[in-house]
Protein backbone atom coordinates (compact mmCIF):
# COMPACT_ATOMS: atom_id res chain seq x y z
CA UNK A 1 0.00 0.00 0.00
CA UNK A 2 2.78 2.27 0.82
CA UNK A 3 4.42 2.06 -2.29
CA UNK A 4 1.21 2.59 -3.96
CA UNK A 5 0.94 5.96 -2.33
CA UNK A 6 4.75 6.37 -3.18
CA UNK A 7 3.72 5.86 -6.59
CA UNK A 8 0.76 8.33 -6.79
CA UNK A 9 2.92 10.54 -4.99
CA UNK A 10 5.54 10.55 -7.88
CA UNK A 11 2.33 10.76 -10.72
CA UNK A 12 1.05 13.58 -9.30
CA UNK A 13 4.30 15.47 -9.21
CA UNK A 14 4.59 15.14 -13.08
CA UNK A 15 1.30 15.56 -13.78
CA UNK A 16 1.60 18.93 -12.12
CA UNK A 17 4.21 19.95 -14.06
CA UNK A 18 2.88 18.64 -17.67
CA UNK A 19 0.08 20.93 -16.87
CA UNK A 20 2.10 23.58 -16.48
CA UNK A 21 4.50 22.55 -19.38
CA UNK A 22 1.63 22.22 -21.71
CA UNK A 23 0.06 25.61 -21.81
CA UNK A 24 3.52 27.96 -21.77
CA UNK A 25 5.43 28.48 -25.30
CA UNK A 26 8.76 28.26 -26.01
CA UNK A 27 10.73 31.40 -24.74
CA UNK A 28 12.96 33.05 -26.22
CA UNK A 29 16.26 32.96 -24.19
CA UNK A 30 18.44 35.56 -23.38
CA UNK A 31 22.49 35.26 -22.66
CA UNK A 32 22.47 34.58 -18.88
CA UNK A 33 24.39 36.84 -16.99
CA UNK A 34 26.20 36.24 -13.83
CA UNK A 35 24.43 33.35 -11.40
CA UNK A 36 20.30 35.09 -11.74
CA UNK A 37 21.00 34.26 -15.44
CA UNK A 38 21.17 30.65 -14.55
CA UNK A 39 18.89 30.56 -12.01
CA UNK A 40 16.19 31.69 -14.60
CA UNK A 41 17.21 29.54 -17.46
CA UNK A 42 17.34 26.68 -14.60
CA UNK A 43 13.35 27.30 -13.66
CA UNK A 44 12.77 27.70 -17.68
CA UNK A 45 14.41 23.92 -18.17
CA UNK A 46 12.18 22.54 -15.03
CA UNK A 47 9.28 24.44 -16.13
CA UNK A 48 9.71 22.29 -19.51
CA UNK A 49 10.90 19.17 -17.54
CA UNK A 50 14.51 19.10 -18.85
CA UNK A 51 15.52 18.33 -15.28
CA UNK A 52 19.22 17.37 -16.18
CA UNK A 53 19.01 20.44 -17.85
CA UNK A 54 17.87 22.21 -15.31
CA UNK A 55 20.42 20.88 -12.97
CA UNK A 56 23.68 21.83 -15.54
CA UNK A 57 22.31 25.25 -15.29
CA UNK A 58 20.97 25.16 -11.12
CA UNK A 59 24.83 23.88 -10.69
CA UNK A 60 26.62 26.28 -13.31
CA UNK A 61 24.62 29.43 -10.95
CA UNK A 62 26.27 27.61 -7.96
CA UNK A 63 29.90 27.60 -9.92
CA UNK A 64 29.70 31.44 -10.15
CA UNK A 65 28.07 32.02 -6.53
CA UNK A 66 27.97 29.58 -4.05
CA UNK A 67 26.02 31.35 -1.67
CA UNK A 68 23.22 31.40 -4.47
CA UNK A 69 19.98 30.07 -2.09
CA UNK A 70 17.73 29.75 -4.66
CA UNK A 71 20.33 28.33 -7.06
CA UNK A 72 20.43 25.05 -3.95
CA UNK A 73 16.73 25.12 -4.17
CA UNK A 74 16.35 24.73 -7.82
CA UNK A 75 18.98 21.74 -8.05
CA UNK A 76 17.92 19.94 -5.09
CA UNK A 77 13.73 20.33 -6.92
CA UNK A 78 15.61 19.09 -10.28
CA UNK A 79 17.07 16.38 -8.51
CA UNK A 80 13.76 15.02 -6.95
CA UNK A 81 13.29 13.78 -10.59
CA UNK A 82 16.42 12.17 -11.05
CA UNK A 83 16.53 9.17 -8.94
CA UNK A 84 19.94 8.87 -9.47
CA UNK A 85 20.71 12.13 -8.23
CA UNK A 86 18.58 12.01 -4.89
CA UNK A 87 22.15 11.89 -2.55
CA UNK A 88 23.11 15.44 -3.77
CA UNK A 89 19.60 16.52 -3.23
CA UNK A 90 19.47 16.07 0.29
CA UNK A 91 22.98 18.20 0.40
CA UNK A 92 21.65 21.17 -1.88
CA UNK A 93 18.06 21.84 0.16
CA UNK A 94 19.93 21.91 2.95
CA UNK A 95 22.09 24.41 1.95
CA UNK A 96 19.26 26.16 -0.05
CA UNK A 97 17.77 26.71 3.93
CA UNK A 98 21.15 27.64 5.78
CA UNK A 99 22.56 30.43 3.03
CA UNK A 100 18.54 31.87 2.71
CA UNK A 101 19.31 32.46 6.40
CA UNK A 102 23.24 33.01 6.61
CA UNK A 103 23.91 30.91 9.14
CA UNK A 104 23.05 27.28 10.05
CA UNK A 105 19.44 27.15 10.86
CA UNK A 106 18.37 23.57 10.23
CA UNK A 107 20.77 21.23 12.86
CA UNK A 108 20.32 17.11 13.10
CA UNK A 109 21.85 15.56 16.07
CA UNK A 110 22.30 11.81 16.38
CA UNK A 111 22.66 9.53 19.73
CA UNK A 112 22.47 12.49 21.98
CA UNK A 113 21.56 10.85 25.56
CA UNK A 114 20.35 12.45 28.67
CA UNK A 115 20.43 10.31 31.96
CA UNK A 116 17.28 10.64 34.46
CA UNK A 117 18.45 12.18 37.63
CA UNK A 118 16.80 11.34 41.41
CA UNK A 119 13.63 14.29 41.19
CA UNK A 120 12.53 13.01 37.49
CA UNK A 121 13.58 16.40 36.11
CA UNK A 122 15.53 15.28 32.83
CA UNK A 123 12.24 13.48 32.24
CA UNK A 124 9.65 14.74 33.48
CA UNK A 125 6.09 12.89 34.44
CA UNK A 126 3.52 14.66 33.04
CA UNK A 127 0.82 11.75 32.79
CA UNK A 128 -2.93 12.81 34.06
CA UNK A 129 -2.78 10.00 36.18
CA UNK A 130 -0.05 10.09 38.32
CA UNK A 131 -0.57 12.41 41.52
CA UNK A 132 2.73 14.93 41.72
CA UNK A 133 2.31 14.88 45.12
CA UNK A 134 2.92 11.34 45.69
CA UNK A 135 5.53 11.02 43.27
CA UNK A 136 7.34 13.66 44.14
CA UNK A 137 7.05 12.63 48.16
CA UNK A 138 8.34 9.15 46.60
CA UNK A 139 11.51 10.47 44.48
CA UNK A 140 12.31 12.31 47.81
CA UNK A 141 12.84 8.72 49.52
CA UNK A 142 15.17 7.17 46.58
CA UNK A 143 18.08 7.47 48.55
CA UNK A 144 17.03 5.79 51.93
CA UNK A 145 14.34 3.53 50.66
CA UNK A 146 16.02 2.55 47.33
CA UNK A 147 14.78 3.01 43.75
CA UNK A 148 12.89 -0.28 43.91
CA UNK A 149 10.92 0.36 46.69
CA UNK A 150 9.91 3.68 44.48
CA UNK A 151 9.07 1.66 41.47
CA UNK A 152 6.72 -0.36 43.50
CA UNK A 153 5.31 2.59 44.39
CA UNK A 154 4.39 4.11 41.62
CA UNK A 155 2.96 0.84 40.38
CA UNK A 156 0.73 0.06 43.40
CA UNK A 157 -0.57 3.48 43.23
CA UNK A 158 -1.66 3.33 39.04
CA UNK A 159 -2.68 -0.14 39.30
CA UNK A 160 -4.52 0.19 42.72
CA UNK A 161 -6.33 3.42 41.22
CA UNK A 162 -7.61 1.53 37.69
CA UNK A 163 -4.73 3.40 35.69
CA UNK A 164 -3.37 2.01 32.80
CA UNK A 165 0.43 1.51 33.78
CA UNK A 166 2.15 3.77 30.90
CA UNK A 167 3.54 6.62 31.80
CA UNK A 168 3.57 9.65 29.73
CA UNK A 169 7.27 11.83 29.87
CA UNK A 170 8.57 14.62 28.18
CA UNK A 171 11.92 16.11 28.21
CA UNK A 172 13.78 18.90 26.15
CA UNK A 173 17.05 18.15 24.75
CA UNK A 174 20.06 19.92 24.74
CA UNK A 175 19.95 22.12 21.47
CA UNK A 176 17.32 24.51 21.45
CA UNK A 177 14.33 24.71 19.83
CA UNK A 178 13.75 21.44 19.21
CA UNK A 179 10.94 20.52 16.00
CA UNK A 180 11.67 17.15 15.45
CA UNK A 181 11.80 13.83 17.46
CA UNK A 182 10.92 10.43 16.70
CA UNK A 183 12.31 7.28 19.38
CA UNK A 184 13.96 6.93 22.69
CA UNK A 185 15.94 4.11 23.41
CA UNK A 186 16.74 3.10 27.23
CA UNK A 187 19.95 1.61 27.47
CA UNK A 188 19.09 0.26 30.67
CA UNK A 189 16.29 -1.74 30.13
CA UNK A 190 16.65 -1.83 26.20
CA UNK A 191 13.45 -0.41 25.20
CA UNK A 192 12.66 1.77 21.98
CA UNK A 193 9.49 3.87 22.12
CA UNK A 194 8.15 5.68 19.56
CA UNK A 195 8.02 9.32 20.26
CA UNK A 196 3.54 10.99 20.25
CA UNK A 197 4.51 14.47 19.71
CA UNK A 198 7.03 17.58 19.59
CA UNK A 199 5.74 20.92 20.71
CA UNK A 200 7.20 24.33 22.30
CA UNK A 201 10.05 22.58 22.42
CA UNK A 202 9.58 19.68 24.10
CA UNK A 203 9.88 16.24 23.31
CA UNK A 204 6.26 14.05 24.37
CA UNK A 205 6.57 10.13 24.97
CA UNK A 206 4.58 7.26 26.36
CA UNK A 207 6.47 4.51 28.51
CA UNK A 208 5.24 1.67 28.92
CA UNK A 209 5.85 -0.43 32.36
CA UNK A 210 8.67 -3.41 32.04
CA UNK A 211 9.66 -5.47 34.48
CA UNK A 212 13.27 -5.84 35.12
CA UNK A 213 12.96 -9.88 37.10
CA UNK A 214 15.18 -10.69 39.85
CA UNK A 215 17.16 -7.03 39.50
CA UNK A 216 17.86 -7.33 43.07
CA UNK A 217 17.89 -11.03 44.74
CA UNK A 218 14.32 -11.95 44.67
CA UNK A 219 12.85 -8.29 44.33
CA UNK A 220 11.65 -7.19 40.56
CA UNK A 221 12.32 -3.86 39.69
CA UNK A 222 9.32 -1.78 37.89
CA UNK A 223 10.90 0.74 35.23
CA UNK A 224 9.71 3.04 33.24
CA UNK A 225 12.59 6.41 33.06
CA UNK A 226 13.60 5.50 36.46
CA UNK A 227 16.63 7.10 38.23
CA UNK A 228 20.12 6.35 36.77
CA UNK A 229 18.73 5.58 33.14
CA UNK A 230 20.63 6.86 30.19
CA UNK A 231 17.87 7.39 27.71
CA UNK A 232 19.17 8.07 24.37
CA UNK A 233 17.46 9.92 21.13
CA UNK A 234 18.18 11.93 17.55
CA UNK A 235 15.97 14.91 16.74
CA UNK A 236 16.36 17.83 14.57
CA UNK A 237 16.27 21.56 15.48
CA UNK A 238 14.81 24.74 13.24
CA UNK A 239 15.84 28.43 14.56
CA UNK A 240 14.58 30.39 11.79
CA UNK A 241 16.04 33.54 11.31
CA UNK A 242 15.14 36.95 10.30
CA UNK A 243 16.03 36.10 6.24
CA UNK A 244 14.60 32.86 6.50
CA UNK A 245 11.88 32.95 3.78
CA UNK A 246 9.85 31.17 1.09
CA UNK A 247 13.27 29.56 -0.89
CA UNK A 248 13.91 27.77 2.97
CA UNK A 249 10.03 27.23 3.26
CA UNK A 250 10.15 24.89 -0.54
CA UNK A 251 13.79 23.82 0.51
CA UNK A 252 11.96 22.26 3.93
CA UNK A 253 8.93 20.39 1.80
CA UNK A 254 11.20 19.31 -0.56
CA UNK A 255 13.37 17.75 1.83
CA UNK A 256 10.72 16.20 3.66
CA UNK A 257 9.60 14.99 0.49
CA UNK A 258 12.79 13.63 -0.64
CA UNK A 259 13.20 11.01 2.80
CA UNK A 260 9.56 9.49 1.19
CA UNK A 261 11.16 8.88 -2.10
CA UNK A 262 14.03 7.39 -0.65
CA UNK A 263 12.03 4.61 1.01
CA UNK A 264 13.80 2.62 3.40
CA UNK A 265 17.27 5.00 2.87
CA UNK A 266 14.99 8.09 3.77
CA UNK A 267 15.77 10.05 7.08
CA UNK A 268 12.73 9.99 8.82
CA UNK A 269 14.10 12.54 11.55
CA UNK A 270 14.74 15.42 8.53
CA UNK A 271 10.85 14.38 6.84
CA UNK A 272 9.65 15.40 10.15
CA UNK A 273 11.70 18.51 10.49
CA UNK A 274 10.88 20.05 7.31
CA UNK A 275 6.77 19.28 7.85
CA UNK A 276 7.08 20.97 11.67
CA UNK A 277 9.18 23.92 10.35
CA UNK A 278 6.71 24.48 7.86
CA UNK A 279 3.84 24.20 10.30
CA UNK A 280 5.78 26.61 12.75
CA UNK A 281 6.05 29.40 10.28
CA UNK A 282 3.32 29.31 7.39
CA UNK A 283 0.42 27.11 7.33
CA UNK A 284 -0.78 28.76 4.46
CA UNK A 285 2.43 27.50 3.17
CA UNK A 286 2.48 26.82 -0.93
CA UNK A 287 5.11 25.83 -3.12
CA UNK A 288 6.70 29.03 -5.10
CA UNK A 289 4.45 31.89 -3.11
CA UNK A 290 5.84 34.98 -4.57
CA UNK A 291 8.64 33.88 -6.77
CA UNK A 292 9.95 33.35 -10.33
CA UNK A 293 8.92 30.03 -10.02
CA UNK A 294 5.84 30.26 -8.52
CA UNK A 295 3.06 27.73 -9.98
CA UNK A 296 6.08 25.24 -11.05
CA UNK A 297 4.98 22.43 -8.71
CA UNK A 298 1.78 22.09 -7.00
CA UNK A 299 2.55 21.40 -3.38
CA UNK A 300 1.40 22.84 0.33
CA UNK A 301 1.48 22.13 3.31
CA UNK A 302 -1.32 19.06 3.38
CA UNK A 303 0.28 17.22 0.46
CA UNK A 304 4.12 17.56 2.05
CA UNK A 305 2.30 16.43 5.20
CA UNK A 306 1.02 13.37 3.53
CA UNK A 307 3.89 12.49 2.72
CA UNK A 308 5.69 12.51 5.64
CA UNK A 309 3.10 10.60 6.81
CA UNK A 310 2.91 7.95 4.58
CA UNK A 311 6.85 7.33 5.17
CA UNK A 312 6.32 7.29 9.32
CA UNK A 313 3.29 4.89 8.59
CA UNK A 314 5.00 2.51 6.22
CA UNK A 315 7.88 2.26 9.53
CA UNK A 316 4.99 1.41 11.90
CA UNK A 317 5.10 4.87 13.21
CA UNK A 318 1.41 5.84 13.49
CA UNK A 319 0.97 8.48 16.43
CA UNK A 320 3.84 10.25 14.82
CA UNK A 321 2.11 9.84 11.65
CA UNK A 322 -0.93 11.09 12.91
CA UNK A 323 0.77 14.37 14.36
CA UNK A 324 1.85 14.93 10.78
CA UNK A 325 -1.63 15.63 9.52
CA UNK A 326 -2.91 16.99 12.43
CA UNK A 327 -0.14 19.79 12.17
CA UNK A 328 -2.10 20.32 8.59
CA UNK A 329 -5.40 20.41 10.04
CA UNK A 330 -6.61 16.94 9.10
CA UNK A 331 -7.75 13.91 11.12
CA UNK A 332 -7.73 16.01 14.20
CA UNK A 333 -10.91 13.94 14.79
CA UNK A 334 -9.68 10.61 14.79
CA UNK A 335 -9.45 7.94 17.63
CA UNK A 336 -6.13 6.36 17.86
CA UNK A 337 -8.10 3.86 20.43
CA UNK A 338 -10.42 2.85 17.84
CA UNK A 339 -10.15 -0.63 15.99
CA UNK A 340 -10.22 1.00 12.91
CA UNK A 341 -7.82 3.82 13.69
CA UNK A 342 -5.18 2.82 11.18
CA UNK A 343 -7.35 2.09 8.48
CA UNK A 344 -8.89 5.20 8.59
CA UNK A 345 -5.45 6.74 9.09
CA UNK A 346 -4.23 5.36 5.81
CA UNK A 347 -7.82 6.64 4.29
CA UNK A 348 -6.57 10.18 5.30
CA UNK A 349 -2.91 9.74 4.13
CA UNK A 350 -4.13 9.02 0.85
CA UNK A 351 -6.41 11.85 0.80
CA UNK A 352 -4.29 14.45 1.87
CA UNK A 353 -1.59 12.67 -1.37
CA UNK A 354 -3.77 13.30 -3.27
CA UNK A 355 -5.73 17.04 -2.72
Amino acid sequence: MMKAIRTILLTLLGASLLMVAGCVQEPELPEPEGPEGFVRLGWEAFQQQDFEGALEYFEQALDADLTYAEAYLGAGMSCLYLRDYWGKANEYFYMAIQEEAGEPVAILYEEESQTQDTMWTAFECVDPDMDQDSLEKWLGMTASQGKVWVSAQILFYLSGGGYDTDLQYRFRPVGENCVSSLEIMNLESGDQEYIDSVSGGYVYVNVPLTVLEDYYPDEDYYSWIMVDQQVQYDYGTFSPASSTGQISLDALAGWALLQDLRGENGAPVTSALGVQSIAQMDTSYSFGAGQQYEGYVDMDLTSVAGSVASFLFEQENYLYSWYMCKLAGHGLGLNPDSPAFLLELLSLIETMIDE
